[in-house]
């Protein structure tokens, strides 16, 4: 026997002397499930429950990194989260800068989503549309911007805030600041906002010879009629007449003033009238009355000095209707008697390129106003045509029923930019139809070269 047969003997026996409880006691003191000689199984359960854990985890981080990134990005620039369309002091002192002038709104809590006379229409990329509607007048408008049509109707453009400057809304499309489906994005909400007021304003498109006139709406008005109905329920008629409110020499709105609404009333009855009060004297060739209203309660003026309207109110209203007296007294046309015949058809105030008939002239504008009331016959119509070919005629319509804003805009229209001084429309006119430039194109009612031959100030 070798020595390491010897060796592995003994060994054998040293095992030999184990019992087999001993090593069970062992292995459990070592939390050992099993000793045999197989390798114990993982358990799934475990595998599977740090798997969920760590897809949890992983969840979790996602949704608070981007809460956490604007935290650090508001502590780090010092600023609060606001919506889009509102604007914060720093940005309102900015647009007021660059505004110019008495500058856009004096507080961030005057502009507001399309509401009130200054708005906001969201924030572009640093780009910011704003309007400002005209406590004065309103009257139409339009502009073409990236082939979407803005209309507006109470004397509000678009102007956009960018980079320290004021810019015009097509600029802004031009210079690639605004892209097409911002545009889109902008006129969509414009058209909401355009709806909304489009009908409530009667005022506006009457005669406006004064300035600061505060607009007058639908419901305003129907408000003041029903209170003065209540009081004087054989009253015939209303107190404030929308189909001839300065329109005529009998109806004039002299303002809204501290609250009040003054209106001017003629009976027409032919006896030249003069009343002193205060320090005016009133007088017209016919018997009138000026009305104050203050809330639903009315007052002549006399009676309205002696009670609630002062000294500066007084001198205003005496003011506006004299401006109301020398504009009349300028337009007499204006305020003939209604008469029901043929169309009253004057040459154009400015030179036209192509003289027209009286009977083209007479068709055209019955077209225009056929679906209008009759008492429009009472005005002076007048037609300028800038091309005459193939039935089709650009033309432009004048009366002095109309008003139109004082705003310079634009319409592109088949590769041409055409220039226009204020809110007066070009129209084509062929076959009994109205149509814009833009529509009389993009319809094939006229060719390119057509639009290319219209003598306007226009350029590529």
């Amino acid at each position: 026997m070798t020595d390491r047969d010897i060796k592995n003997a003994r060994i054998l026996e040293a095992f030999s002397l184990i019992d087999e409880k001993y090593i069970g006691e062992v292995a459990s003191s070592l939390k050992l499930d099993d000793y045999s000689d197989e390798p114990p199984k993982a358990s799934p359960w475990k595998s599977l429950r740090s798997l969920l854990a760590l897809a949890a985890c992983v969840m979790l981080l996602g949704a608070l990194f981007p809460v956490a990134m604007q935290l650090i990005n508001n502590f780090a620039v010092g600023t609060t989260v606001t919506d889009p369309y509102s604007l914060s002091q720093a940005e309102l002192d900015a647009i007021n800068e660059a505004w110019g002038g008495s500058g856009f709104a004096e507080t961030p809590d005057e502009v507001g989503y399309l509401e009130g006379y200054r708005f906001i229409y969201g924030k572009y990329d640093g780009a910011i549309p704003l309007g400002s509607r005209s406590l004065s007048s309103s009257g139409y408008g339009e502009e073409s911007v990236a082939g979407y049509v803005f209309e507006y109707t109470t004397a509000c453009i678009i102007a956009v805030y960018y980079d320290g400057e004021i810019i015009p809304l097509y600029t802004a499309h031009a210079r690639g600041i605004l892209s097409d489906e911002q545009i889109e994005d902008i006129w969509r909400k414009h058209q909401n906002y355009d709806e909304k007021y489009r009908d409530d304003y009667i005022y506006g498109d009457y005669l406006d010879p004064i300035e600061d006139l505060e607009l007058l709406t639908k419901s305003g008005v129907a408000e003041i009629n029903a209170a003065w109905a209540a009081l004087h329920p054989d009253f015939d008629g209303a107190l404030i007449n929308t189909d001839k409110l300065n329109r005529g020499m009998n109806y004039r709105y002299l303002g809204t003033i501290d609250g009040k609404v003054i209106i001017w009333r003629s009976e027409g009855e032919g006896v030249a009238v003069t009343q002193r009060i205060g320090l005016f004297e009133f007088s017209h060739s016919s018997s009138f009355d000026i009305i104050v209203c203050d809330s639903d309660e009315f007052y002549y003026l006399d009676k309205a000095y002696a009670q609630i309207v002062t000294d500066v109110s007084l001198a205003m209203i005496y003011a506006r209707n004299e401006e109301y007296e020398k504009y009349f007294a300028l337009h007499n046309d204006l305020i003939e008697e209604p008469y029901l015949g043929e169309l009253k058809i004057v040459e154009p105030r400015e030179a036209s390129p192509f003289k027209l008939t009286y009977e083209e002239q007479y068709e055209i504008i019955s077209s225009y106003i056929k679906d209008d009331d009759e008492s429009y016959l009472k005005y002076s119509y007048s037609v300028r045509c800038y091309m005459k070919a193939d039935g089709a005629y650009a033309v432009m319509l004048d009366s002095g029923r109309w008003l139109y804003t004082q705003a310079l805009r634009h319409v592109d229209v088949a590769g041409y930019t055409f220039l226009f001084p204020d809110g007066q429309r070009m129209y084509i006119y062929k076959d009994g139809e109205f149509y814009t430039l833009l529509e009389a194109y993009q319809n094939g009612v006229v060719s390119r070269d057509y639009i290319a031959s219209i003598i306007w100030s226009k350029s590529k």
